[in-house]
């Protein structure tokens, strides 16, 4: 599955259910001018930290920051794999950190399934997963 552009997120999950426009959408969250939902819809800008907290708001938190950061992420890296030149990946050499997770000094990371940023119909895991996933990965655990 590919990972949507965040701004087709935005059009199924605010905008269509929501039956308002992107000017509209814009003017609740704070903007003059309908530009930077109009291009974030269009896929021509991405969402920052700054964007995904106003959009977590706007949704009264039914879209945390988190989910808006991770359905970037994805399109990002989706990105990133087809535009890497394997003549640039080619000469780069893993590393077996293995060792180190099974003494405690490293992260033992499974590879989860984020497939789920491949349609908003298809939606497997809610944000909080996510967001679980990543206190985990960065050592945010009690």
């Amino acid at each position: 599955m590919s990972a949507p552009h965040p701004g087709e997120l935005v059009d199924r999950l605010i905008l269509q259910p929501a039956a308002i426009s992107q000017s509209e959408l814009a003017r609740r969250l704070g903007f003059n001018q309908p530009q930077p939902v109009n291009e974030l819809v269009k896929g021509k800008r991405g969402f920052t930290p700054k964007m995904a907290l106003l959009f977590e708001q706007v949704t009264n938190g039914q879209y945390p920051a988190e989910f808006w950061l991770a359905a970037q992420v994805a399109f990002d890296v989706q990105r990133a794999k087809k535009e890497l030149l394997s003549t640039r990946r080619a000469p780069v050499a893993p590393l077996d950190t293995s060792l180190g997770a099974q003494r405690g000094r490293g992260l033992s990371w499974t590879r989860y399934d984020w497939g789920w940023f491949g349609g908003v119909d298809g939606l497997k895991a809610p944000a909080s997963a996510t967001i679980e996933i990543l206190r985990v990965a960065c050592g945010y655990v009690r």
